[in-house]
């Protein structure tokens, strides 16, 4: 993406969502006996969990948010979730029958631009799982302006948009804080694989993708989505058609005097399974 020492770079490799331990989902598949007046055999039991935002210190639940049950590991476009519920006012969500013991893509899709949404695996067991609490990352404006713009420019070039992913824009903030960081003196180290990972993503990111030359949203758009910009097939990953969803992050950089602050800009596109 440029020359190291000219070019720079929206739910921290602290994960934005509760971790699921392996005894919130039930465990492993072999599962427990299912009592008389339970499931039917070959399902699981009663699905719960809460939905909130990431907010510090105090999270705010989140209502009408969106809870599907997928197949694990098979793309997603045109496919039907297997179960669905809607989150109340507190938060709460509730399924009274799950699928089939086993492993499935858990997706939350918030009710608002504000939020992003959350995309992991769950393994339910036979009788309840209660899937504990899932915090949605809270965009801030500038964000939600760059996500806007770079949605957008996918169109105009020919392909879909992409909705927002929470460990994608963990990644992609810490993609952008660490080049904020970075002196422009040797090997950039990038962050996003490990961050992603820590986080629970699910499918490959393409990276490094930052820019730190641009002014604003616009400008940062423009580039990272410009064929003459592209030093390692960036751009082709930006604009490719089977991508799933992304992150957009940025970090003010704070240089020594005379020099006045820049913002790095860092995206994470995601392509699943």
């Amino acid at each position: 993406m440029g020359d190291g020492a000219a070019w720079k770079w929206l739910r921290s490799a602290c994960l934005a969502i509760v971790p699921l331990t392996a005894a919130a989902c039930g465990g492993g598949g072999g599962g427990t006996p299912v009592a008389p007046g339970g499931p039917a055999p070959g399902s699981s039991g009663l699905l719960s969990g809460l939905v909130t935002d990431d907010a510090s210190p105090a999270p705010s639940p989140l209502a009408g948010a969106i809870v599907s049950l997928f197949v694990s590991n098979a793309p997603l476009g045109g496919l039907a979730p297997l179960a669905v519920a809607s989150t109340a006012p507190n938060g709460a969500w509730s399924i009274a029958t799950g699928p089939a013991p086993g492993t499935y893509l858990l997706q939350i899709a918030p009710a608002d631009a504000s939020h992003a949404a959350l995309h992991r695996n769950v393994t339910l067991a036979a009788g309840a799982n209660a899937l504990g609490v899932a915090q949605l990352t809270l965009l801030s404006a500038t964000e939600r302006q760059c996500i806007t713009l770079f949605n957008q420019q996918r169109v105009a070039l020919g392909v879909s948009v992409l909705p927002v992913d929470n460990a994608a824009m963990i990644a992609a903030r810490a993609e952008a804080a660490a080049v904020s960081a970075w002196s422009g003196l040797g090997q950039f180290v990038d962050p996003t694989p490990t961050a992603y990972a820590n986080a629970n993503g699910l499918g490959s990111v393409a990276s490094p993708d930052w820019d730190s030359g641009a002014s604003d949203c616009t400008m940062a758009v423009g580039n990272l989505l410009s064929p003459s910009w592209d030093s390692g097939n960036l751009y082709g990953m930006n604009v490719n058609s089977k991508a799933t969803w992304f992150g957009f992050g940025l970090a003010t950089e704070l240089p020594q005097p005379p020099f006045s602050p820049s913002v790095d800009y860092a995206v994470t596109v995601v392509i699943y399974p």
